[in-house]
């Protein structure tokens, strides 16, 4: 594939490629192991009470807030058999995240980072934090990483959109 998306033939040909299939929640859940479930499943919930947005993607899901006409993305869900493993990735430095889509400051995007690597449960990863999911977790360590997401969700609100660039 190419930076547009399209497949480059061997003799250098640019034609369209398909799609990939979008999961759904019914498939996402069944291809994640029991802790993944357990997780997974609460912030699914949290994001619904909160009428946050999720969007399915060929593996996993994004869960986001709509403000000011854009949606900024709090959190990647990736299952087992992704390339990422079964885990849960920020989005504070994404290109649909925080830091690029709000009008959040730099110390606000590192009080965030700072807050998710203070649950314990999140590594680096690039320019962004992974939290694996490859054990049971207690639901006091599920209640961290919701009120983590709910504190990002804020601060999206709180910062508004950046203005769209015409």
């Amino acid at each position: 594939l190419d930076v547009l998306g399209l497949c480059v033939t061997q003799d250098g040909r640019r034609v369209p490629s398909e799609p990939l299939p979008v999961v759904s929640q019914d498939d996402f859940l069944k291809r994640c192991d029991e802790h993944g479930k357990g997780v997974f499943s609460r912030i699914i919930e949290f994001a619904r009470r909160r009428s946050m947005s999720i969007n399915w993607g060929a593996k996993g899901f994004s869960m986001g807030v709509e403000v000011d006409g854009t949606r900024v993305v709090v959190c990647y869900a990736y299952p087992p058999a992704a390339v990422f493993k079964q885990t849960l990735y920020t989005a504070l430095r994404d290109r649909a995240g925080i830091e690029r889509k709000t009008r959040a400051s730099a110390e606000t995007i590192d009080r965030l980072r700072d807050a998710a690597e203070a649950t314990g449960l999140f590594a680096p990863a690039g320019h962004e934090l992974k939290c694996p999911i490859d054990r049971a977790f207690t639901d006091d360590e599920v209640d961290a990483l919701v009120a983590w997401c709910e504190s990002v969700a804020i601060a999206i609100v709180g910062h508004g959109a950046k203005a769209s660039e015409q």
